[in-house]
This record gives structure tokens, C-alpha cells and sequence, in this order.
């Protein structure tokens, strides 16, 4: 009879060799339940902690079922949610660790961004080019202001207080040559008496 159900076609055939039935997969595919995509972060780890859970399992000398070779979606689900907790708390920490460091960086920045503007500001405004305008247009108004006193109070006109003032300097560095030639005299009459002596 056994020869007549291997021939008869009923379904079921015996295994051939050391081969047995199993219900299981002939590879695992827990990784492939786990994982959606090569970028999938969050189903990486699902994995890991399913992968840690069965060794978990067999280190306290539980036995593993088979179907831990092709998981449940429930069981998939669970560990992908634990792993999107676990994720979340990681990124949280790290979030409130880096700020005061973010915090610290965009003071600096600002300060240094203010700093910048003070400074480029500050060089527009005290350049040689833009002191020399200034300087000159001063000295034009403050020549103006004179000329109009001048002419106001009738004394003189321009031309000769320009004259006066040009001879006034004149006779001013006369005199500091004099003094110098003095001093000279002074001080060559003293070494001749100290020499003398």
C-alpha cells in the first residue's frame, strides 16, 4: 500500500535520504519580515532586538519554536514598535545634549556677525578718502566763516588779511632761525670757555 500511495499521486510523498519534513521555511525569512528596504533603520533594529530575544530565549533554556525562522506579522510589529520608541528616545537625548552646544554656536555667530557689520561700518565711514572730504569741506567752511566776518566788520578785505598772516608766519620763522643761531653761538662760545679753563 505504501507503493500504491507514492504512485497514486495522493499529495503526500515520503522524504527520500536524511531529508525530513519540516513546516518551516527552508531559509529564515525573519530578516526579510523585518527589513522593507535597505535604508530602513528603524527594521534593522526591530531585527537585532528580535535576534537578541531569541538568544535571550535559549540562553534561560527556552525552547524556539519554528515559526521564529519566518515571524508573525504581530511579532514583527511589536519589535518594529519597540525599535521606533528606542529611536526616538536616542534622538531625543541627543537633541537635548547638542543644545546647548547649538545654542552656544548661534550666539557666536550672531556676535560675530555683529561685530562684522560694526566693523565694516566703522571702516566706511573713517576711511582716508572719506577724512579728507570731510577735512576739506571743513576747511572750506571755516575759511567761509572768516572771509564773511572779515567782510562784515569792514577791516579788511581777504587778500590783504592773507598777506598779513603770510608775513606774520614768515617773520615767525625768521625769528625761530634767529634763536636757533643763537643757541648755536651760545653753545660754541660755552665749549671754547670750558676748553680754555
Amino acid at each position: 500500500m505504501e507503493n500504491s500511495d507514492k504512485e497514486s499521486g495522493s499529495g503526500q510523498q515520503e522524504p527520500k535520504g536524511d531529508v525530513k519534513p519540516t513546516s518551516a521555511p527552508p531559509y529564515s525569512k525573519a530578516f526579510e519580515n523585518f527589513v522593507e528596504n535597505p535604508d530602513d533603520v528603524v527594521g534593522l533594529l526591530a531585527y537585532a532586538l528580535y535576534k537578541r530575544s531569541i538568544k535571550e530565549d535559549i540562553m534561560r533554556g527556552q525552547n524556539v519554536p519554528g515559526y521564529s525562522r519566518n515571524p508573525q506579522i504581530t511579532v514583527v510589529s511589536a519589535f518594529r514598535s519597540n525599535s521606533e520608541i528606542l529611536i526616538a528616545d536616542i534622538v531625543q537625548r541627543a537633541i537635548l545634549e547638542a543644545t546647548p552646544d547649538i545654542e552656544q554656536n548661534a550666539t557666536a555667530s550672531a556676535i560675530i556677525s555683529s561685530a562684522n557689520s560694526v566693523k565694516t561700518h566703522i571702516d566706511d565711514k573713517t576711511s582716508f578718502k572719506n577724512a579728507l572730504i570731510a577735512n576739506i569741506f571743513a576747511w572750506l567752511i571755516s575759511i567761509s566763516i572768516v572771509a564773511i566776518i572779515l567782510f562784515i566788520s569792514g577791516k579788511a578785505d581777504v587778500a590783504q588779511v592773507l598777506a598779513q598772516e603770510a608775513l606774520t608766519a614768515s617773520q615767525v620763522q625768521s625769528d625761530s632761525v634767529k634763536n636757533e643761531s643763537l643757541i648755536e653761538v651760545e653753545s660754541k662760545v660755552d665749549d671754547r670757555e670750558s676748553v680754555s679753563q
